[in-house]
Parts: structure tokens; C-alpha cells; sequence
């Protein structure tokens, strides 16, 4: 529901979706994709791997692609897991559609692809 939800607004929004089921599909995705700007993972995902095992994989094929983890856990105990460090961005859900759009923007716009985004104005409620 919460990749539906995701997919729903964001594209909604116009950007371009590639829509995975889990980290295989998603790295499958990667490899026949000639750009991919962002990766939004939860940290939970079915299969072997996880989203932090997906973004350091992510990382090391396509270092300019920048993440995004959701997650329903605390923030803290999810910084010490693999492809998560200080300047890791994460989404709590349940999160609105509105703090979606802002922090895609907000990741999207910035120039490091790890460094923490700032709020601002949505139209997105």
C-alpha cells in the first residue's frame, strides 16, 4: 500500500516512476536504466536484502543516484544498518503525501546526494 501510495503522488506529481517489488527487481531496474536520480526503498523489503543492502548496491553502481529510505521504525535504530550513516535521509510513515513530495524535491534539488534536506512550500497536501 505504502509503494502504491509513493508511485501514486510522484507521479502524480510528473516525475517518471520505475515501480519495484523488491530489491532484485530494483537492482534489475538499475542495470538496464540509464539514469535513475533517485531511489525511494523502504527499509523492510521482501527477498534477500534489504533497503540498506539496496542503496549501498545502488551506491556503488550509480554513485550520483540519490536515497530515500521510509521506514516505520525509529530513525536511530536504523542509522547503524548497511547504507545508512548520519546524512541517510528517511521518511516515518505513516508520512503525508505533502512530506513525500517536499522531501523528493528537497533530495532532488540538492546537490549532494546524501546531505539532509531543508523543508519547504508544497502545493501537495
Amino acid at each position: 500500500e505504502v509503494r502504491a501510495l509513493a508511485v501514486a503522488v510522484l507521479s502524480g506529481l510528473g516525475y517518471e516512476i520505475a515501480e519495484a517489488a523488491s530489491a532484485e527487481e530494483a537492482l534489475d531496474i538499475f542495470h538496464h536504466s540509464a539514469t535513475i536520480d533517485l531511489l525511494l526503498s523502504d527499509v523492510v523489503l521482501p527477498g534477500a536484502m534489504n533497503g540498506g543492502h539496496l542503496a549501498a548496491e545502488v551506491e556503488r553502481r550509480s554513485p550520483l543516484t540519490k536515497v530515500i529510505f521510509m521506514t516505520g521504525y525509529a530513525e536511530e535504530a536504523f542509522r547503524g544498518s548497511p547504507g545508512a550513516d548520519e546524512s541517510t535521509i528517511v521518511i516515518q510513515k505513516p508520512f503525508s503525501k505533502a512530506n513525500l513530495a517536499r522531501t523528493v524535491r528537497n533530495v532532488l534539488d540538492d546537490g549532494n546526494p546524501r546531505a539532509q534536506p531543508t523543508p519547504s512550500p508544497s502545493a501537495v497536501d
